[in-house]
């Protein structure tokens, strides 16, 4: 008898770690599945994206460009040079919400406000679509990594100038199942916190273009 619990006691407790550590700061052990902690409404408390491009062309205006975004502690910057300008703009952060539902669907609201040359911008950028789960690939473990399957998005606009006028602009976006999906590895997944990370290069090339593109990416979650 003592050894059929003992058996079973062994099977409960392997199942829990299968569903625990993954990443490298994840506990050690939790009761809840990886699902469930990761279905919540969280707060963007970090984000941080680099995107540098280089252009093949030899007769290209910008070898090089790049594109920093970040936020922190309720702060914003952005950070450009080449093609995306040259210019250095801080503010502050209205909305970094990420809610991620038990249904596999996602929805996340990003929102902050600079001023650049005396012109005050409110960005706002809104996603949704499906996640799920990836398996053991590879060197990763099963459900080490997430993918964020986007399938729709929006990026507003709203500019004030110093003379007292304004201009709005809205760019949509509605895309296919499968045409832009993000895979990040959780390396921190918690109940009340979690980190997503990934890197990613993409290349065109055609006979007008011929670039590199890289980018890296961070996030840390809270539980709003």
């Amino acid at each position: 008898m003592k050894t059929k619990q003992l058996i079973a006691l062994l099977a409960i407790s392997m199942l829990l770690f299968s569903n625990c550590k993954k990443g490298k700061n994840d506990p050690f052990l939790s009761l809840k599945s990886r699902k469930a902690r990761i279905s919540n409404e969280w707060k963007v408390s970090e984000w941080n994206v680099v995107v540098n491009q280089k252009d093949m062309n030899p007769g290209a205006i910008h070898a090089t460009s790049s594109l920093e975004r970040s936020i922190s502690d309720g702060l914003f910057r952005q950070k450009a040079t080449g093609n995306w300008g040259n210019a250095d703009e801080n503010g502050t952060v209205n909305s970094a919400v990420w809610k991620i539902e038990k249904d596999n669907k996602w929805s996340k609201t990003l929102s902050f406000t600079s001023t650049l040359n005396s012109v005050t911008t409110t960005t706002t950028l809104k996603s949704s679509g499906t996640w799920y789960f990836l398996g053991k690939i590879d060197e990763y473990k099963n459900k080490e990594r997430v993918a964020f399957n986007t399938l729709a998005s929006t990026e507003t606009k709203f500019e004030s100038y110093a003379n007292g006028t304004s201009n709005n602009s809205e760019f949509v976006s509605t895309l296919n199942d499968g045409d832009l999906i993000d895979v990040f590895t959780i390396t921190q997944l918690k109940s009340k916190e979690t980190i997503f990370e990934r890197e990613a290069m993409h290349k065109k090339t055609s006979q007008a273009i011929n670039t590199e593109t890289e980018i890296v990416e961070k996030y840390k979650l809270i539980k709003a």
